[in-house]
């Protein structure tokens, strides 16, 4: 087969397992099933008015303020049907997987590498069930990606390839992503870190950062009043998650909590049932030996920069980990640290790719990945359908 036609095969393949991602959240989307947390946010938007939103949630429950103002305002006007509810969850999952589709091609060696993370997204669980639910974790992913992408940028800028008109744009809509998702301070810092780097380069860097550094202050100073200081008074959320936190008090308690906690954040991706976690569990150490060799040589070539998928993936590893033992976010969770996902299908493709010249091992490896992702995609298929058939 010519070079030709088989790259034109695997863009094919690319666009319909994009087509997939759709179609199932589409499909979980308007099959309408039940969810118990819904209810408790649903009470508090029909029992709140718009400013009493910005105070102390009901029912021990924890949104970003302006996201859960605008879903009350939009869903009001429906109602409150469970699709209005749903429809701001739907449109940013959408949203989070267009710009990793653009992170993912700039690092695909390949159409059929980048087939694969396409693949591999569109087979998770968590990422087609949520993208149709009243929750914040969509929004997460969302707004991960829009910092990720906007990092990208700030290297492209560094190596010359675009102009700074880009970075003020990032620069003056980035920091508004805190509306819309509490895990977005965990990267929130990172540009204006990267613009130290860059401004010792390029003066004209300097602006962009000033304005960015306002705004990131303004903003961060109206989500803590409006929002994080009363989502820190809630007492069930430390209970609820207490075993996702990292144990202090013995040595036995911190290597089961972080051990299973790193093992969740690497295997639990793609459905929740024991046989897809442990197949999944087969391709873990790949993904490990690509997140760990690719972090160091990322930093020292860009000179302590944070400016790619790989230290990005390490440096919310270590934020997960600080929170974990610090007992303020829970390390692992899956539903809770959806953000990161991405990353994780982006170090199991990658580890796989590490043995490439080991064709005896790489091939049938290769071909095991493709069948669990085929098995999983054909799982949530007829799972979703389930609820739609109902």
């Amino acid at each position: 087969m010519q070079k030709e036609t088989r790259e034109r095969i695997i863009s094919y393949l690319a666009f319909a397992v994009g087509a997939w991602f759709i179609f199932l959240c589409g499909l979980n989307y308007f099959a309408q099933r039940p969810g118990m947390d819904e209810g408790y946010i649903l009470n508090n938007i029909k029992e709140s008015s718009i400013p009493q939103l910005f105070g102390q949630l009901k029912y021990d429950q924890v949104f970003p303020r302006v996201y859960l103002a605008l879903i009350s305002i939009f869903s009001r006007q429906f109602s409150y049907s469970l699709l209005s509810l749903r429809f701001f969850p739907l449109l940013f999952m959408f949203a989070g997987f267009l710009i990793w589709l653009r992170i993912y091609k700039q690092e695909s060696k390949s159409g059929f590498y980048f087939f694969l993370l396409i693949f591999t997204f569109a087979s998770s669980f968590f990422t087609t069930y949520y993208g149709s639910l009243l929750k914040q974790y969509s929004a997460d992913l969302f707004a991960i990606a829009a910092f990720t992408l906007f990092i990208y940028h700030q290297r492209k800028f560094l190596d010359k390839e675009i102009p700074l008109n880009y970075l003020w744009l990032f620069s003056l809509i980035s920091p508004f992503l805190v509306l819309f998702s509490h895990m977005s301070f965990l990267l929130l810092w990172v540009p204006a870190y990267n613009y130290l780097f860059i401004s010792r380069k390029n003066k004209r860097a300097i602006a962009p950062l000033a304005a960015y550094l306002l705004l990131m202050m303004i903003l961060s100073l109206g989500v803590y009043v409006t929002d994080i200081r009363y989502s820190r008074q809630v007492p069930f959320m430390q209970e609820y998650w207490k075993d996702c936190f990292i144990d202090t008090g013995s040595l036995y308690g911190f290597t089961k909590t972080f051990t299973n906690g790193l093992q969740n954040i690497f295997v639990r991706w793609f459905a929740e049932n024991k046989l897809a976690k442990s197949v999944a569990s087969i391709f873990t150490p790949f993904a490990l030996a690509a997140l760990f060799r690719g972090v160091k040589p990322s930093l020292v070539r860009h000179k302590g920069a944070i400016m790619d998928a790989y230290s990005l993936c390490g440096l919310l590893l270590l934020e997960l980990f600080v929170l974990g033992v610090l007992r303020v976010y829970p390390f692992t969770g899956s539903r809770i640290t959806l953000f990161i996902a991405p990353f994780i299908f982006l170090m199991l493709v990658e580890g796989i790719y590490l043995i490439k010249r080991y064709k005896p091992v790489f091939y049938p490896l290769l071909g095991a990945y493709l069948l669990f992702l085929s098995g999983v995609s054909a799982y949530l298929f007829f799972f979703y359908l389930g609820f739609y058939a109902r």
